[in-house]
Formats: C-alpha cells, structure tokens, sequence
C-alpha cells in the first residue's frame, strides 16, 4: 500500500498500534511501532518528510523520542 509517498506493508494494521518510537537523527529517523502486548508492527527509516506524512496518516498513540544529548 502506497500512502502519500511512504509505502506500508498491507500486513501491518495500523489500528492496533499503542506506540510509536523515534530515533531523531540530522538527515534520517527511525521509527519503530508496537501494539499493545509489544509486538513489533514496523521498523522503517524515513527523511523528515516521509516520516511527516507517515505521522499525519497513524491513529492517536503514544509517541516517544530518543533524550540523547550526544549531538549538543
């Protein structure tokens, strides 16, 4: 499945997704998706546009973010 630019695996079922979780990098993000009892829903890498139109098409869930303070 083809949306907006980002494709997703018709495997996945976005409707059951609890978290979401962000690698920040300059240039790439990786994100990662569980449900509820922690299985992995997808583990993907995107440029800051495709993981923008990637958020805007997720149900609500919980977002996290990596706290590294590495590249102050």
């Amino acid at each position: 499945m083809l949306s907006q630019g980002v494709f997703i695996p018709d495997a996945i079922i976005m409707s059951d997704l609890a978290l979401a979780g962000m690698d920040l990098g300059k240039h790439r993000f990786h994100l990662h998706g569980q449900d509820k009892p922690c299985r992995e829903l997808f583990c993907k890498m995107f440029s800051l546009q495709q993981m923008m139109r990637f958020f805007a098409n997720l149900p609500a869930c919980i977002a996290v973010m990596d706290a590294c303070a590495a590249h102050i």
